[in-house]
């Protein structure tokens, strides 16, 4: 789990180099250079968004990450 002072720190930083930082805790460099290589230069910006928001919702929920969202969507739809 990451201490609070590191969450204080990427939230002071701008958008991209906070979007980066978490990116690179959580996934780390290599292993989201290595996604990106896989994907099409005209498909990368929004694997670029993809990888970013998957990382912001591990550093909110590190059990469950972005399958909160989807389950809270989902029980949202059906009600």
């Amino acid at each position: 789990m990451l201490s609070s002072k590191v969450v204080m720190v990427v939230r002071e930083l701008d958008q991209g180099e906070a979007s980066f930082a978490v990116v690179h805790m959580v996934f780390g460099a290599s292993n989201a250079s290595k996604l990106l290589s896989n994907v099409s230069t005209n498909h990368r910006h929004e694997a670029v968004a993809t990888i970013s928001y998957e990382a912001q919702a591990r550093l909110s929920d590190p059990d469950y990450g972005c399958v909160s969202t989807i389950l809270i969507s989902r029980s949202d739809s059906l009600a």
